[in-house]
């Protein structure tokens, strides 16, 4: 009788894990800066609320995978200021869409010994350089 009593307990928690683990959905959009539009790669796209995330690709795009769930989503990205969006509903197997999103850059200044020094993000991408050689003809 102990035999069968671990198998029926085996099997119920074998069904509880997977229902578990596809109880899943993504949130997806587009990351772009937001005075030039250019698409900004390698953000990082997370949740304190559920384990797993994801990052933004070569054309600003990315889709996190998360728990189902109401979520508070983080979007960080060096040299840019973090996004915060609270109250992100993620359906099982559903997508959420979050569309454009627009990032600011992140003026970082310091100020040593009276001097205030200013970083600015350098516009190295193809499409900045093509827009600085037209400028200059």
């Amino acid at each position: 009788m102990s035999i069968v009593r671990s198998i029926i307990l085996s099997l119920a928690s074998m069904l509880l894990c997977v229902s578990a683990l596809a109880q899943r959905g993504t949130v997806s959009g587009k990351l772009v800066d937001e005075s030039t539009g250019e698409v900004l790669t390698s953000a990082t796209i997370t949740t304190v609320t559920s384990p797993g995330g994801g990052y933004s690709d070569f054309e600003g795009k990315f889709a996190a995978d998360l728990q189902v769930g109401t979520h508070t989503i983080d979007i960080k990205l060096m040299g840019y200021t973090t996004m915060t969006i609270p109250a992100v509903v993620v359906t099982d197997g559903g997508n959420t869409d979050l569309g454009l999103i627009k990032l600011s850059n992140a003026a970082q200044e310091a100020v040593k010994g009276g001097v205030t020094i200013r970083v600015k993000k350098s516009t190295t991408s193809e499409s900045a350089l093509i827009t600085a050689q037209r400028k200059s003809v």
